[in-house]
């Protein structure tokens, strides 16, 4: 009888400190590099693909591109920062127009809460360009909220609420 398979050959080339976006705060990583195998007998035979290098975090081996190197930790905070006020705006414009009326009170609460909780001051025009994209797009914060749960973090997920609810 026999054996034939597939398996990954992995091996470390590199060692070094780096900022895990994953972990939020400095660790060690491994540069990896993979090659998939024809195997006989579970023994790595011929080379059936490319290489492939990749940044594996020693904490929560997760892979990264090599651009994560390249990374600081004030960096990823401010992406954050602005990304997860995005998502925030966005959910508050759907929560504004999830009763199908646009008001004038509704964008000023919306205006009042960017400015003064999240400090990120936004115009009128802006709020209702977006409301418009959104309507046009049937854009809904249930399917909204769903599929960017994943990438916020519990912080931004209860101002996300709490706007919301101010919006309400």
């Amino acid at each position: 009888m026999l054996i034939i398979g597939t398996m990954n050959w992995t091996s470390t080339r590199e060692r070094g400190g780096f900022f895990c976006p994953e972990c939020s705060i400095d660790r060690n990583f491994r540069r990896r590099a993979s090659r998939p195998f024809l195997t006989l007998y579970f023994i790595p035979v011929i080379p059936i693909g490319g290489l492939s290098e990749f940044i594996e975090c020693e904490s929560c081996r997760l892979q990264f591109d090599d651009d994560v190197l390249r990374l600081t930790a004030e960096d990823y905070q401010r992406f954050l920062a602005t990304e997860e006020f995005d998502h925030i705006k966005r959910a508050m414009i759907l929560m504004m127009l999830a009763d199908d009326i646009v008001d004038e009170e509704e964008i000023e609460v919306i205006r009042d809460i960017c400015e003064e909780a999240l400090e990120h001051p936004v115009s009128k025009d802006e709020l209702v360009h977006e409301a418009n994209l959104a309507r046009q797009a049937h854009s809904d914060l249930i399917g909204y909220v769903k599929h960017i749960q994943s990438e916020m973090t519990n912080l931004c997920k209860d101002q996300l609420v709490r706007a919301c609810f101010m919006v309400a």
